[in-house]
Formats: structure tokens, sequence, C-alpha cells
């Protein structure tokens, strides 16, 4: 979901079910041409503050961390060993 702004949209962040925006705007350049890729809703303080508080909470208080596939704190080294 993006959010006009003037005459570019924005990509928001999406925190606790819900779509935000910092007001704190930046683009996203390709470095090969200098050209506009988008702009980006740049996340603050405050907000990854609240997203790890939301996603610990998914982690303590719902199944997800019981899924299948899922292996903890090491998931980065849990796949199979060759």
């Amino acid at each position: 979901m993006t959010q006009p702004a003037g005459d570019w949209d924005v990509a928001l962040n999406w925190i606790d079910g819900e779509w935000t925006d910092s007001g704190i705007h930046a683009e996203s350049t390709d470095p090969a041409t200098g050209q506009r890729i988008s702009t980006y809703a740049r996340a603050t303080r405050d907000d990854v503050e609240r997203a790890i508080q939301v996603a610990k909470r998914a982690f303590e208080e719902t199944a997800w961390r019981r899924r299948r596939g899922f292996c903890g704190p090491r998931a980065a080294g849990c796949g199979p060993r060759h």
C-alpha cells in the first residue's frame, strides 16, 4: 500500500497490522543511472521499537513460534547439514 506524496507514492511501513508513515521520506535510487526508483517512509526510533515489541508479543503470545519450519533464535543455522 502506498500513500500519495505530491507526484509520487510513498511506500509505508507495516507495523502491528497497519500502514504507518513517519512523515520522514527518503528516495531509493538506481546506482547505475541515478534515477529515482521509489520513495519510502523512513522508520523512526519509535517505529522500530514498536515493531520490535509487536514482534515479541506475536512470538510469545501466539502459535506463530510453534509453526513447523521455525527453528528458534538460530534460524539461519538450522537447515540441513551437509
